[in-house]
Protein backbone atom coordinates (compact mmCIF):
# COMPACT_ATOMS: atom_id res chain seq x y z
CA UNK A 1 0.00 0.00 0.00
CA UNK A 2 1.30 3.49 -0.86
CA UNK A 3 1.99 5.56 2.27
CA UNK A 4 0.18 8.92 2.51
CA UNK A 5 2.56 11.83 3.12
CA UNK A 6 0.19 14.83 3.26
CA UNK A 7 1.72 18.34 2.88
CA UNK A 8 2.52 20.34 6.04
CA UNK A 9 0.56 23.53 6.97
CA UNK A 10 -2.27 23.25 4.38
CA UNK A 11 -4.95 25.92 3.87
CA UNK A 12 -8.63 25.31 3.24
CA UNK A 13 -9.17 24.10 -0.33
CA UNK A 14 -5.67 22.63 -0.82
CA UNK A 15 -5.72 19.42 -2.87
CA UNK A 16 -3.50 16.30 -2.64
CA UNK A 17 -3.50 13.49 -5.21
CA UNK A 18 -1.73 10.10 -5.02
CA UNK A 19 -2.30 6.65 -6.56
CA UNK A 20 -5.36 7.75 -8.47
CA UNK A 21 -7.17 9.20 -5.43
CA UNK A 22 -7.64 12.86 -4.41
CA UNK A 23 -8.11 14.58 -1.03
CA UNK A 24 -9.07 18.16 -0.10
CA UNK A 25 -8.23 19.97 3.17
CA UNK A 26 -11.47 21.03 4.91
CA UNK A 27 -9.67 23.00 7.62
CA UNK A 28 -9.94 20.01 10.02
CA UNK A 29 -9.11 16.82 8.09
CA UNK A 30 -7.98 15.65 4.62
CA UNK A 31 -11.24 14.38 3.06
CA UNK A 32 -11.24 12.11 0.00
CA UNK A 33 -13.41 13.55 -2.71
CA UNK A 34 -12.53 11.89 -5.97
CA UNK A 35 -10.90 8.98 -7.73
CA UNK A 36 -9.78 8.45 -11.29
CA UNK A 37 -12.22 6.39 -13.31
CA UNK A 38 -11.46 5.14 -16.80
CA UNK A 39 -13.88 3.32 -19.01
CA UNK A 40 -12.98 -0.17 -20.29
CA UNK A 41 -10.81 -0.29 -23.39
CA UNK A 42 -12.38 -1.58 -26.57
CA UNK A 43 -10.83 -4.52 -28.46
CA UNK A 44 -7.80 -3.54 -30.53
CA UNK A 45 -8.12 -3.32 -34.30
CA UNK A 46 -6.21 -5.75 -36.47
CA UNK A 47 -2.54 -5.00 -36.87
CA UNK A 48 -1.47 -3.19 -40.00
CA UNK A 49 0.54 -5.35 -42.38
CA UNK A 50 2.69 -2.36 -43.34
CA UNK A 51 4.50 -0.88 -40.34
CA UNK A 52 4.70 2.89 -40.14
CA UNK A 53 7.97 4.68 -39.40
CA UNK A 54 9.03 4.94 -35.77
CA UNK A 55 7.88 8.17 -34.14
CA UNK A 56 10.23 10.41 -32.13
CA UNK A 57 10.90 9.59 -28.48
CA UNK A 58 8.30 10.95 -26.09
CA UNK A 59 9.12 13.71 -23.62
CA UNK A 60 10.56 12.80 -20.22
CA UNK A 61 8.00 12.51 -17.42
CA UNK A 62 7.95 14.83 -14.39
CA UNK A 63 10.47 14.17 -11.65
CA UNK A 64 8.83 12.66 -8.58
CA UNK A 65 8.91 14.61 -5.28
CA UNK A 66 11.89 14.27 -2.95
CA UNK A 67 11.89 11.12 -0.82
CA UNK A 68 12.10 11.22 2.99
CA UNK A 69 15.35 12.22 4.68
CA UNK A 70 17.62 9.32 5.64
CA UNK A 71 18.37 8.54 9.29
CA UNK A 72 20.94 10.62 11.20
CA UNK A 73 24.49 9.31 10.93
CA UNK A 74 26.63 8.19 13.86
CA UNK A 75 28.34 11.01 15.74
CA UNK A 76 32.07 11.47 15.10
CA UNK A 77 34.74 11.95 17.78
CA UNK A 78 35.67 15.49 18.81
CA UNK A 79 38.75 16.95 17.10
CA UNK A 80 41.12 18.26 19.80
CA UNK A 81 44.76 18.41 20.85
CA UNK A 82 46.26 18.81 24.32
CA UNK A 83 49.80 19.30 25.72
CA UNK A 84 50.69 18.84 29.41
CA UNK A 85 54.03 20.64 29.65
CA UNK A 86 56.80 20.13 32.18
CA UNK A 87 58.08 23.03 34.30
CA UNK A 88 59.85 25.72 32.25
CA UNK A 89 62.51 27.20 34.62
CA UNK A 90 64.43 30.51 34.42
CA UNK A 91 62.80 31.75 31.22
CA UNK A 92 63.80 35.31 30.30
CA UNK A 93 63.74 35.57 26.51
CA UNK A 94 60.99 37.67 24.94
CA UNK A 95 58.92 35.64 22.50
CA UNK A 96 59.73 32.34 24.27
CA UNK A 97 57.17 29.53 23.83
CA UNK A 98 55.98 28.15 27.18
CA UNK A 99 53.71 25.36 25.80
CA UNK A 100 52.28 24.50 22.34
CA UNK A 101 49.99 22.00 20.58
CA UNK A 102 49.26 21.37 16.87
CA UNK A 103 45.88 20.56 15.31
CA UNK A 104 44.50 20.02 11.77
CA UNK A 105 41.10 21.71 11.37
CA UNK A 106 38.27 21.57 8.84
CA UNK A 107 37.53 25.32 8.90
CA UNK A 108 35.31 25.46 12.00
CA UNK A 109 35.95 27.77 14.98
CA UNK A 110 38.71 26.68 17.41
CA UNK A 111 38.64 27.15 21.21
CA UNK A 112 42.11 27.55 22.80
CA UNK A 113 42.54 27.25 26.61
CA UNK A 114 45.64 27.24 28.83
CA UNK A 115 45.96 27.04 32.61
CA UNK A 116 48.99 27.05 34.90
CA UNK A 117 51.03 29.07 37.40
CA UNK A 118 54.16 31.31 37.14
CA UNK A 119 56.80 32.24 39.76
CA UNK A 120 58.92 35.41 39.57
CA UNK A 121 62.46 34.79 40.89
CA UNK A 122 63.15 38.44 41.75
CA UNK A 123 61.13 41.08 43.62
CA UNK A 124 59.13 43.33 41.30
CA UNK A 125 59.46 40.90 38.38
CA UNK A 126 56.72 41.14 35.75
CA UNK A 127 55.96 39.79 32.31
CA UNK A 128 53.13 39.55 29.73
CA UNK A 129 51.86 36.38 28.08
CA UNK A 130 49.37 35.75 25.25
CA UNK A 131 47.97 32.96 23.05
CA UNK A 132 49.30 32.64 19.47
CA UNK A 133 48.33 30.77 16.28
CA UNK A 134 51.71 30.13 14.67
CA UNK A 135 53.26 33.65 14.77
CA UNK A 136 49.92 35.52 15.02
CA UNK A 137 48.66 36.66 18.44
CA UNK A 138 44.99 35.60 18.75
CA UNK A 139 44.22 36.51 22.38
CA UNK A 140 44.68 39.50 24.65
CA UNK A 141 47.96 39.79 26.58
CA UNK A 142 47.80 38.97 30.33
CA UNK A 143 50.12 40.74 32.82
CA UNK A 144 51.57 38.85 35.82
CA UNK A 145 53.74 40.49 38.52
CA UNK A 146 55.11 39.76 42.00
CA UNK A 147 56.10 42.47 44.46
CA UNK A 148 58.22 39.96 46.35
CA UNK A 149 60.49 37.26 45.01
CA UNK A 150 59.13 33.74 44.51
CA UNK A 151 55.47 34.73 44.38
CA UNK A 152 53.34 32.11 42.60
CA UNK A 153 50.50 33.45 40.41
CA UNK A 154 47.95 31.18 38.69
CA UNK A 155 46.66 32.10 35.23
CA UNK A 156 43.99 30.91 32.79
CA UNK A 157 43.71 32.21 29.22
CA UNK A 158 41.06 31.26 26.67
CA UNK A 159 40.04 32.51 23.22
CA UNK A 160 37.94 31.33 20.26
CA UNK A 161 39.84 31.57 16.97
CA UNK A 162 38.33 31.35 13.46
CA UNK A 163 41.02 30.11 11.05
CA UNK A 164 40.45 28.53 7.65
CA UNK A 165 40.95 24.78 7.26
CA UNK A 166 44.56 23.73 7.76
CA UNK A 167 47.22 22.61 10.24
CA UNK A 168 48.20 25.13 12.95
CA UNK A 169 50.38 25.30 16.06
CA UNK A 170 48.79 27.13 19.00
CA UNK A 171 51.11 28.28 21.78
CA UNK A 172 51.40 30.32 25.00
CA UNK A 173 54.26 32.79 24.52
CA UNK A 174 55.97 35.65 26.35
CA UNK A 175 54.95 38.82 24.49
CA UNK A 176 57.94 40.47 22.80
CA UNK A 177 59.64 43.28 24.80
CA UNK A 178 57.33 42.74 27.77
CA UNK A 179 59.22 41.28 30.75
CA UNK A 180 61.43 42.73 33.48
CA UNK A 181 62.87 41.93 36.88
CA UNK A 182 64.72 38.62 36.54
CA UNK A 183 63.69 35.19 35.31
CA UNK A 184 60.42 33.27 35.63
CA UNK A 185 59.61 29.65 36.47
CA UNK A 186 56.53 28.45 34.57
CA UNK A 187 55.05 25.91 36.96
CA UNK A 188 55.86 25.39 40.61
CA UNK A 189 56.05 21.62 40.12
CA UNK A 190 54.43 20.89 36.75
CA UNK A 191 54.06 23.01 33.61
CA UNK A 192 50.92 24.48 32.07
CA UNK A 193 48.18 22.53 30.23
CA UNK A 194 47.17 23.76 26.73
CA UNK A 195 43.94 22.39 25.16
CA UNK A 196 42.80 23.14 21.58
CA UNK A 197 39.28 22.04 20.47
CA UNK A 198 37.68 22.45 17.04
CA UNK A 199 34.03 23.44 17.66
CA UNK A 200 32.62 21.29 14.87
CA UNK A 201 29.10 19.85 15.06
CA UNK A 202 28.67 16.24 13.95
CA UNK A 203 27.06 15.51 10.61
CA UNK A 204 25.03 12.40 9.82
CA UNK A 205 25.63 10.26 6.78
CA UNK A 206 23.53 10.92 3.67
CA UNK A 207 20.22 9.09 3.71
CA UNK A 208 19.46 6.42 1.11
CA UNK A 209 18.05 7.54 -2.24
CA UNK A 210 14.30 7.31 -2.68
CA UNK A 211 12.74 5.24 -5.45
CA UNK A 212 13.06 6.46 -9.05
CA UNK A 213 9.97 8.14 -10.47
CA UNK A 214 7.90 6.18 -13.00
CA UNK A 215 8.29 6.96 -16.70
CA UNK A 216 5.83 9.47 -18.10
CA UNK A 217 2.52 8.02 -19.27
CA UNK A 218 2.09 10.88 -21.77
CA UNK A 219 3.47 9.82 -25.18
CA UNK A 220 5.60 12.07 -27.35
CA UNK A 221 4.36 13.38 -30.71
CA UNK A 222 3.18 10.57 -32.98
CA UNK A 223 5.25 9.64 -36.02
CA UNK A 224 3.77 9.37 -39.52
CA UNK A 225 0.82 7.00 -39.57
CA UNK A 226 1.08 3.71 -41.44
CA UNK A 227 -1.78 2.17 -43.38
CA UNK A 228 -4.86 1.84 -41.20
CA UNK A 229 -5.79 -1.62 -39.95
CA UNK A 230 -9.29 -2.90 -39.49
CA UNK A 231 -11.35 -0.94 -36.99
CA UNK A 232 -12.02 -2.70 -33.70
CA UNK A 233 -15.22 -2.56 -31.70
CA UNK A 234 -15.57 0.81 -29.98
CA UNK A 235 -14.85 0.84 -26.26
CA UNK A 236 -17.20 2.24 -23.69
CA UNK A 237 -14.82 5.04 -22.58
CA UNK A 238 -15.02 8.70 -23.58
CA UNK A 239 -13.04 10.27 -26.41
CA UNK A 240 -12.80 13.79 -27.76
CA UNK A 241 -13.27 15.65 -24.48
CA UNK A 242 -12.72 19.39 -24.96
CA UNK A 243 -12.48 22.33 -22.54
CA UNK A 244 -13.53 25.89 -23.45
CA UNK A 245 -11.86 28.46 -21.18
CA UNK A 246 -13.94 31.17 -19.50
CA UNK A 247 -11.49 32.65 -16.95
CA UNK A 248 -7.86 32.02 -15.99
CA UNK A 249 -6.37 33.74 -12.90
CA UNK A 250 -4.37 32.96 -9.76
CA UNK A 251 -3.63 29.43 -10.93
CA UNK A 252 -7.30 28.52 -11.51
CA UNK A 253 -8.89 27.83 -14.90
CA UNK A 254 -12.70 27.84 -15.22
CA UNK A 255 -14.76 26.87 -18.24
CA UNK A 256 -17.10 24.31 -19.77
CA UNK A 257 -16.60 20.77 -21.11
CA UNK A 258 -18.50 18.94 -23.81
CA UNK A 259 -18.58 15.54 -21.99
CA UNK A 260 -18.87 16.28 -18.29
CA UNK A 261 -19.77 12.66 -17.40
CA UNK A 262 -16.21 11.64 -18.28
CA UNK A 263 -14.76 13.67 -15.42
CA UNK A 264 -14.54 13.19 -11.64
CA UNK A 265 -13.64 15.91 -9.12
CA UNK A 266 -10.09 15.35 -7.91
CA UNK A 267 -8.91 13.77 -11.15
CA UNK A 268 -5.53 14.94 -12.52
CA UNK A 269 -6.00 16.31 -16.07
CA UNK A 270 -4.05 17.92 -18.91
CA UNK A 271 -5.29 20.80 -21.08
CA UNK A 272 -3.59 20.84 -24.53
CA UNK A 273 -3.33 23.72 -27.00
CA UNK A 274 -5.50 22.92 -30.06
CA UNK A 275 -2.72 24.16 -32.38
CA UNK A 276 0.35 22.60 -30.69
CA UNK A 277 0.21 19.32 -28.68
CA UNK A 278 3.57 20.20 -27.02
CA UNK A 279 1.95 23.22 -25.31
CA UNK A 280 -0.11 22.17 -22.31
CA UNK A 281 -1.05 22.77 -18.67
CA UNK A 282 -1.47 20.14 -15.93
CA UNK A 283 -3.89 20.44 -13.02
CA UNK A 284 -6.57 18.85 -10.81
CA UNK A 285 -10.34 19.14 -11.24
CA UNK A 286 -11.47 21.11 -8.19
CA UNK A 287 -15.24 21.24 -8.77
CA UNK A 288 -17.90 20.29 -11.35
CA UNK A 289 -21.25 22.08 -11.63
CA UNK A 290 -23.37 21.07 -14.62
CA UNK A 291 -21.00 21.40 -17.59
CA UNK A 292 -18.89 24.00 -15.76
CA UNK A 293 -15.53 22.84 -14.43
CA UNK A 294 -13.02 24.58 -12.13
CA UNK A 295 -9.41 23.37 -12.47
CA UNK A 296 -6.48 24.13 -10.14
CA UNK A 297 -3.43 24.58 -12.42
CA UNK A 298 -0.28 22.94 -11.03
CA UNK A 299 2.02 23.40 -14.05
CA UNK A 300 1.68 25.64 -17.13
CA UNK A 301 4.29 25.43 -19.92
CA UNK A 302 2.31 27.71 -22.26
CA UNK A 303 4.27 30.77 -21.18
CA UNK A 304 1.04 32.46 -20.08
CA UNK A 305 -0.72 32.01 -23.44
CA UNK A 306 -3.28 29.58 -22.00
CA UNK A 307 -5.39 32.52 -20.80
CA UNK A 308 -5.74 33.81 -24.37
CA UNK A 309 -6.91 30.57 -26.03
CA UNK A 310 -10.61 30.83 -26.86
CA UNK A 311 -10.99 27.68 -29.03
CA UNK A 312 -12.07 24.38 -27.43
CA UNK A 313 -8.92 22.67 -26.09
CA UNK A 314 -8.41 18.88 -25.88
CA UNK A 315 -8.73 17.64 -22.31
CA UNK A 316 -7.27 14.31 -21.10
CA UNK A 317 -7.16 12.51 -17.78
CA UNK A 318 -3.55 12.18 -16.62
CA UNK A 319 -1.93 9.05 -15.23
CA UNK A 320 -1.28 8.41 -11.55
CA UNK A 321 1.46 10.23 -9.70
CA UNK A 322 4.96 8.77 -9.99
CA UNK A 323 6.92 7.22 -7.14
CA UNK A 324 8.95 9.60 -4.95
CA UNK A 325 12.24 10.71 -6.48
CA UNK A 326 15.69 10.54 -4.92
CA UNK A 327 16.69 12.52 -1.84
CA UNK A 328 18.34 15.88 -2.35
CA UNK A 329 21.80 16.48 -0.96
CA UNK A 330 22.14 16.93 2.80
CA UNK A 331 22.19 20.60 3.82
CA UNK A 332 25.11 22.31 5.49
CA UNK A 333 25.63 22.08 9.25
CA UNK A 334 23.59 24.48 11.34
CA UNK A 335 25.46 26.86 13.65
CA UNK A 336 26.14 25.34 17.06
CA UNK A 337 23.91 26.86 19.80
CA UNK A 338 24.80 25.95 23.39
CA UNK A 339 21.89 25.21 25.75
CA UNK A 340 22.11 26.25 29.41
CA UNK A 341 20.89 24.36 32.48
CA UNK A 342 21.09 25.57 36.10
CA UNK A 343 21.86 23.58 39.25
CA UNK A 344 21.20 24.94 42.75
CA UNK A 345 21.58 21.70 44.75
CA UNK A 346 24.75 20.93 46.71
CA UNK A 347 25.11 17.52 45.00
CA UNK A 348 24.52 16.75 41.33
CA UNK A 349 25.01 13.73 39.04
CA UNK A 350 25.54 14.62 35.37
CA UNK A 351 22.79 13.32 33.03
CA UNK A 352 22.82 12.56 29.30
CA UNK A 353 20.98 15.80 28.45
CA UNK A 354 23.96 17.77 29.84
CA UNK A 355 25.98 16.69 26.76
CA UNK A 356 27.40 19.74 24.93
CA UNK A 357 25.62 22.12 27.35
CA UNK A 358 26.63 24.87 29.79
CA UNK A 359 25.77 23.75 33.37
CA UNK A 360 25.65 26.64 35.87
CA UNK A 361 26.08 25.99 39.64
CA UNK A 362 24.43 28.74 41.67
CA UNK A 363 24.63 27.25 45.18
CA UNK A 364 26.21 29.54 47.82
CA UNK A 365 27.45 26.45 49.68
CA UNK A 366 30.04 23.98 48.47
CA UNK A 367 28.76 21.58 45.80
CA UNK A 368 29.93 18.26 44.36
CA UNK A 369 29.17 17.24 40.75
CA UNK A 370 29.69 13.53 39.91
CA UNK A 371 30.49 11.93 36.54
CA UNK A 372 28.58 8.59 36.31
CA UNK A 373 29.92 5.24 35.09
CA UNK A 374 29.29 4.33 31.43
CA UNK A 375 27.17 1.40 32.65
CA UNK A 376 24.85 3.97 34.25
CA UNK A 377 24.89 6.76 31.63
CA UNK A 378 26.97 6.20 28.50
CA UNK A 379 28.03 9.61 27.16
CA UNK A 380 29.58 9.42 23.63
CA UNK A 381 33.37 9.75 23.51
CA UNK A 382 34.14 13.41 22.70
CA UNK A 383 31.24 14.76 24.80
CA UNK A 384 31.95 18.21 26.29
CA UNK A 385 30.12 19.65 29.33
CA UNK A 386 31.00 23.26 30.23
CA UNK A 387 30.75 24.05 33.97
CA UNK A 388 30.30 27.61 35.32
CA UNK A 389 30.35 28.70 39.00
CA UNK A 390 27.82 31.54 39.44
CA UNK A 391 27.31 31.28 43.21
CA UNK A 392 28.93 33.89 45.50
CA UNK A 393 31.03 33.21 48.59
CA UNK A 394 34.05 31.07 49.38
CA UNK A 395 32.18 27.87 48.50
CA UNK A 396 33.75 25.41 46.06
CA UNK A 397 32.34 23.52 43.08
CA UNK A 398 34.17 20.18 42.92
CA UNK A 399 33.92 17.62 40.12
CA UNK A 400 34.52 13.96 40.93
CA UNK A 401 34.06 10.64 39.19
CA UNK A 402 31.91 7.75 40.39
CA UNK A 403 33.75 4.62 41.48
CA UNK A 404 35.39 3.23 38.33
CA UNK A 405 35.57 6.62 36.52
CA UNK A 406 39.00 8.22 35.90
CA UNK A 407 38.93 12.05 36.08
CA UNK A 408 42.16 13.91 35.19
CA UNK A 409 42.61 17.57 36.20
CA UNK A 410 45.31 19.97 37.37
CA UNK A 411 46.00 21.37 39.87
CA UNK A 412 42.65 20.19 41.37
CA UNK A 413 39.20 19.34 40.06
CA UNK A 414 37.52 22.34 41.78
CA UNK A 415 36.55 25.65 40.16
CA UNK A 416 38.67 28.54 41.53
CA UNK A 417 36.15 31.34 42.20
CA UNK A 418 32.82 32.87 41.18
CA UNK A 419 32.58 33.04 37.35
CA UNK A 420 35.32 30.39 36.96
CA UNK A 421 34.56 27.87 34.22
CA UNK A 422 35.98 24.59 32.96
CA UNK A 423 35.29 22.05 30.21
CA UNK A 424 34.61 18.41 31.17
CA UNK A 425 35.63 16.25 28.17
CA UNK A 426 35.12 12.48 27.75
CA UNK A 427 38.32 11.04 26.21
CA UNK A 428 37.60 7.28 26.36
CA UNK A 429 35.46 4.69 28.16
CA UNK A 430 35.01 5.89 31.79
CA UNK A 431 37.87 8.39 31.24
CA UNK A 432 37.37 12.19 31.45
CA UNK A 433 39.55 15.32 31.67
CA UNK A 434 38.64 18.65 33.33
CA UNK A 435 40.39 21.75 31.92
CA UNK A 436 39.79 25.40 32.80
CA UNK A 437 40.04 27.88 35.66
CA UNK A 438 40.68 25.41 38.49
CA UNK A 439 41.75 26.04 42.09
Amino acid sequence: MTSLDFPNSPVVGDKFVISGKAWIWTGVVWEIFGAISTGPIGPAGADSTVPGPVGPTGATGFTGPTGPTGPMGTATQMNYAQTKATQQANVTTNGSTIVSASITTTGKAVQVMVTGDVENTAAGGWTKIALFRDSTQVGNAVHTEGSNASENNPYALTVIDTPTAGTYTYALKIVNNANAGGTFNWGESEGPVLTVIELAGTRGEDGADGLRGDDSTVPGPTGPTGPTGATGVAGLGYAGITFTLSTYSAGTASGTVNKVDALIAGSPIRIVSPSNPAVYADGIIFSITGTSVSITILYDNTGGTLASITLPMPLSISGARGVDGANGATGADAPTIISISQVSASTYDFVLTDKNKLVEFSSTSSSVATVPLDSSINFPVGTTITILKTGVGPNTISVTGAVGVTLNATPTSSLRAQWSSANLIKRATNTWVLVGDLA
